[in-house]
């Protein structure tokens, strides 16, 4: 026998949960069957992995099946989040099929104009599912109303930031209406909007009861996939951040080594625009709650952790580790595994570096096996390769310098030696000329540089030849070769001007001019004519 059979719902109500494979209620869900019966407001406390809806929506649901008229909308399910509205409209649609039931999100529909809302919400769907953000702006426009709604539900009320709307949409039903709220954590918000929208709520826990772990011996969850990205040096939060950015994957809980490395995540992570908080031992324990609170309610989606064991921790909806450090044992190493919710998406990450290598090696050998090694992200591996080019091209750029450098410098050295080997070789004469250029080009160019040896030697000799023909004609002039001491005067050479004797002087020389003694005749007559 069926145990729903117990609470007397419609036949075609229980026909569609043999549908959904929900043969009996769990104890979580009998629990919310027994307290919505008492048709008073309620605030429930549970999780969405019990699956409250179907403790909640079958005793609304058969009540609307047994009525005569179909049209109008009989429940109104308000969320934020649309994934767990398309979940609600699959398993209504599923379970009021032979009923004649019909369901409607406005999340499909979104962007929603008035036009289009009015049209949807005026089509009585018996449930309609919608963000409370989209569907009280509607009811104000159309100055719309509800004289038939029976049950008026608020999924993940932790999550809910604008309960001003919430009361919009409750004060709209103006028909003898159930209100109730199913949340997983309290807040101060919820109070509040509890205090001014439920009237005399009664609060019922729903939680599961969480099976005692084992500390000495934690267990790694059979559909847990184990990955591992070898990490080059100085590259973790290049190759951290771009994995963030790729993965599909909303919700990660961050190990580190320090909460100074959680620090400074945390601060790099903010500046890349990722929605992330930090806790540390540094905290204190108003403020650590606070932290953990926005993790667990999706309002951050990423949680660094430093200092602290996993077995301190207890957060809910995680959907990856990620060993940032990795953990020196095998113990902590399950621990952290065993944080993750079941699912088929489900797994660790460790980045591993040089320095883990040691600890992933006994991580491995504990387990058993090796977890599935990952290839670097695509944004990673580029930004990589375009810094080890760079550092390629500055590399040969200084040992271009440095190249240059020394060639100069050996050429500066070698020239000496090559003066004197060319001076060497071309005391051999001529005869091994034609040889030495026929045999190869080095020594071509060493041919070259002998023949330009031996011009610079002629002309030296040249020089000094002429230098010794002025000698000589200055000897010849009376002049005496001290003359050469007084050599150059910068660049003039003295030698080569004009040498005044005395007799071109002004006064000539001194004493008297000799007279010739010439006797004869014609001197005689000479002398007679005055000539």
């Amino acid at each position: 026998m069926n145990s729903f059979q117990a609470f007397r719902f419609h036949g075609s109500i229980l026909k569609g949960l043999k549908k959904c494979s929900i043969t009996s209620p769990t104890t979580e869900q009998k629990t919310i069957l027994k307290a919505v019966s008492g048709q008073t407001d309620l605030l429930i406390n549970t999780e969405q992995s019990v699956s409250p809806e179907v403790g909640y929506l079958p005793a609304a649901l058969s009540e609307a099946a047994t009525q005569n008229r179909r049209g109008g909308t009989k429940i109104l399910i308000l969320t934020e989040d649309a994934e767990r509205a398309e979940s609600l409209k699959k398993w209504v649609t599923t379970v009021g099929e032979d009923a004649q039931i019909r369901a409607v999100s406005l999340f499909e529909h979104e962007p929603l104009d008035d036009k289009k809302g009015i049209t949807l919400v005026a089509s009585g769907p018996t449930v309609l599912i919608a963000s409370p953000q989209t569907f009280a702006p509607i009811l104000e426009s159309s100055n719309m109303t509800f004289r038939e709604v029976l049950l008026l539900v608020v999924e993940k009320a932790e999550e809910i930031d604008h309960w001003d709307d919430v009361k919009t949409i409750s004060d709209r039903i103006l028909s003898k209406c159930q209100r109730i709220f199913i949340a997983a954590k309290d807040s101060r918000q919820l109070r509040e909007a509890e205090a001014q929208i439920l009237k005399s709520p009664e609060l019922v826990k729903a939680v599961p009861t969480p099976e005692p772990k084992t500390a000495d011996a934690p267990s790694i969850p059979k559909d847990l996939t184990q990955y591992y990205i070898n990490v080059p040096p100085r590259s973790k939060i290049s190759v951290l951040l771009a994995f963030l950015k790729e993965t599909d994957l909303k919700s990660h809980l961050i190990f580190t080594a320090s909460g100074r490395t959680a620090d400074r995540l945390f601060k790099i992570l903010r500046k890349n625009d990722f929605r992330v908080v930090s806790l540390h031992k540094g905290l204190d324990e108003q403020t650590f709650q606070q932290r953990l609170e926005l993790f667990t309610s999706r309002k951050v989606q990423h949680l660094l952790v430093g200092d602290y064991s996993a077995s301190e921790l207890s957060p809910d909806g995680v959907e990856q580790v990620i060993n940032y450090d990795v953990p020196e044992d095998v113990h902590e190493y399950k621990l952290r595994a065993d944080l993750v919710s079941t699912g088929n998406a489900t797994r660790i990450l460790s980045l591993v570096s040089k320095q883990d290598q040691n600890d992933i090696l006994g991580i491995c050998n504990e387990l058993g096996y090796a977890p599935q090694e990952l290839p670097m992200p695509e944004a990673a591996l580029a930004r990589l390769q375009d810094h080890s080019e760079s550092s390629k091209t500055a590399n040969s750029n200084e040992e271009k310098k440095n190249g240059r450098g020394d060639r100069g410098k050996s050429s500066d050295r070698d020239k000496g030696s090559d003066r004197e080997n060319s001076s060497d070789r071309s005391k051999g004469g001529g005869k091994n000329k034609g040889s030495d250029r026929g045999k190869s080009s080095s020594r071509g160019k060493d041919s070259d540089r002998s023949k330009s040896t031996e011009r610079s030697k002629s002309t030296s000799r040249s020089k000094r030849s002429e230098r010794n023909k002025r000698t000589d004609r200055g000897k010849s002039n009376g002049r005496s070769n001290n003359n050469q001491g007084r050599g150059k005067i910068g660049e003039m050479d003295i030698s080569k001007l004009p040498q005044p004797t005395y007799d071109q002087l002004a006064g000539g020389r001194a004493g008297t001019k000799k007279t010739e003694k010439k006797g004869g005749l014609f001197s005689r007559i000479k002398k007679l004519f005055g000539g």
